[in-house]
């Protein structure tokens, strides 16, 4: 696989700029890549240019407990049922996600801390606030 990278980049002069600006029938020359592959890296390359297009939203800072509030408050008050959201901190306290952790019943839900760290760590969060 990565003798194929090296070949692949070598077609672009060692530039993935170089390569993603090649029409596609000359982007992918040679043995083991036809114009599936050839597509495949095109779309690769539309992709990661859309993505350093694309603006990061501006995250929500969490400074006091009434930020919290005005996150949830809304969503949260005519509720059926009992949920239990995380929201996943990074070190200055910016909102990262906020995760469903469990749906319980009427009134209680049951939260294991495995299900709450496990969403935690998965986003990388320097800290987390969770609750019902």
């Amino acid at each position: 696989m990565l003798e194929l990278a090296g070949r692949v980049l070598e077609i672009g002069e060692g530039s993935l700029r170089r390569l993603a600006q090649r029409p596609s029938r000359r982007a992918a020359p040679g043995s083991g890549r036809g114009p599936a592959k050839a597509a495949r890296l095109l779309a690769a390359f539309e992709l990661g240019a859309r993505i350093a297009r694309e603006e990061r939203p501006p995250l929500s800072r969490i400074r006091e407990p009434d930020d919290v509030v005005r996150l949830f408050q809304n969503r949260l008050r005519d509720l059926q049922v009992e949920e239990f959201h995380l929201l996943a901190l990074d070190s200055q306290s910016q909102v990262l996600r906020e995760v469903l952790v469990t749906r319980g019943l009427l009134n209680s839900s049951l939260v294991h801390p495995r299900e709450v760290f496990r969403a935690a760590i998965a986003e990388a969060a320097a800290g987390i606030i969770g609750g019902p």
